[in-house]
C-alpha cells in the first residue's frame, strides 16, 4: 500500500519510491531474520500484486465530457466511473 500511494503521487521512478523500497527492504529483511532464528526449515516467499509504469501523459475527462456537452443524465450514470 505504500509504495503504491507513493508510486502514484511521485511516479515509479521517483527518489520517494526509491526510499519507500528501501524501508520495506529494511523491514521484509528483519522480518525475514526473525523467522529463520524462530524456524530454520521456514520456506519464505514474498510476492506482489503488480508493477507500475511511468506515465507518459494525462487526460481531464472532465474537460473533454464537458466539452462534448454530454447530457446531464449521462453524466449522472457515469458518476461511479470517473475519478475526480
Amino acid at each position: 500500500n505504500l509504495l503504491d500511494s507513493l508510486g502514484h503521487s511521485f511516479g515509479p521512478e521517483s527518489r520517494e519510491v526509491e526510499e519507500g523500497i528501501e524501508r520495506i527492504d529494511k523491514w521484509v529483511e528483519g522480518l525475514y531474520n526473525f523467522l529463520r532464528e524462530r524456524f530454520p526449515a521456514l520456506n519464505f516467499v514474498l510476492a506482489s500484486d503488480h508493477g507500475m509504469t511511468e506515465v507518459k501523459g494525462t487526460i481531464d475527462i472532465w474537460k473533454i465530457i464537458l466539452k462534448k456537452q454530454i447530457s446531464f443524465l449521462l453524466l449522472r450514470c457515469l458518476k461511479d466511473y470517473l475519478i475526480r
